[in-house]
């Protein structure tokens, strides 16, 4: 991987109520946009198709053919009017992709645009070499913490659930492969012992560890995080990447928005680097260069970032 270039969310029905959790409320109905868009045409639910009943985890050959995402001099909008211009990159299988830059540099606008929600006005973008929105099933997502809506009413476990949609289909029971899947992705991030709470009740920190949990348990091929680890402390933080490069290992690919440099020098191959609206692209180590940063980055805020590159190296 080489390369170098000049919401509200809805869900139509509530997740199933089993035997022992608490109903879902019509909040929870709007917490996650991607899953209803990447929902498959051959499940139920979708058009009066049918489908796999989900009964067995049936994890996706990783891609080895060709990369996961690939950005060709790509020009991306919010309320059209471009926010980045000429983005080129590539993001290669099983490799971790940093994507920093000061705040309003468009780093979520960036993930957006590989979901297929933020539209791409010149050159293009494929996720798995399709366009995006085509892809999304192999995408998992996991929003900022603000983003989260703390008054829904649904279990820790029901919102872990959402992530195995892909496989059980909207409206069959999740079997006990599914209860399993999402009882594994809670141990990992540390909450196992949460299940049963009610989502809304959790600490901010705990609420985005539940997301990772969700998108952990459906099995990506590629994983999304936007500001996973602003509000995480540092035992959690250290789980939480053991994890991703697990997951890494097995074939998914990541890409992180974040400011952190620490992060980005110690886990990631490559970095794409917002300096509105120019981005650079490359090897984490020869794109995070003092004079590259000071360009992106305001006085005020190279001070902490420095020090975190530092401590990195």
């Amino acid at each position: 991987m080489r390369g170098l270039s000049g919401g509200t969310y809805s869900t139509p029905n509530a997740p199933v109520k089993t035997a022992g959790e608490r109903p879902a409320s019509k909040a929870a109905e709007r917490l996650i946009e991607v899953d209803v868009r990447s929902r498959p045409a051959g499940i139920p639910g979708a058009s009066g198709a049918s489908g796999a009943s989900g009964a067995s985890e049936r994890p996706e050959t990783p891609e080895t053919a060709g990369p996961a995402v690939v950005f060709d001099r790509a020009t991306v909008a919010y309320d059209r009017t471009p926010v980045l211009t000429t983005v080129h990159g590539t993001v290669e299988t099983g490799h971790a992709v940093a994507v920093i830059g000061p705040n309003g540099a468009g780093k979520s606008t960036l993930i957006k645009a590989v979901l297929g929600l933020a539209p791409v006005t010149g050159g293009s973008v494929t996720v798995f070499g399709q366009q995006p929105a085509r892809a999304r099933r192999r995408i998992a997502y996991v929003p900022q913490t603000e983003t989260l809506d703390a008054k829904v009413r649904v279990t820790v476990t029901q919102i872990v659930l959402m992530g195995r949609y892909r496989w059980i289909g909207w409206v069959r029971r999740p079997t006990f492969t599914d209860r399993a899947a999402a009882a594994r992705a809670l141990a990992t991030v540390g909450l196992a012992d949460h299940a049963r709470d009610c989502f809304g009740t959790l600490s901010s920190a705990q609420r985005q560890r539940v997301m990772l949990a969700r998108a952990i348990a459906q099995q990506p091929r590629l994983l999304l995080l936007d500001e996973p680890f602003t509000e995480v402390d540092v035992l959690c933080q250290a789980a939480l990447l053991s994890t991703l490069a697990t997951m890494r290992a097995g074939g998914t690919s990541v890409v992180i928005s974040t400011r952190d440099l620490a992060l980005a020098h110690l886990t990631c191959d490559d970095v794409f680097l917002l300096n509105d609206p120019q981005v650079t692209f490359g090897p984490t180590a020869s794109t995070l260069t003092h004079y590259r940063l000071t360009a992106a980055f305001s006085g005020s805020e190279m001070a902490p970032l420095q020090e975190a590159t530092i401590a990195a190296q």
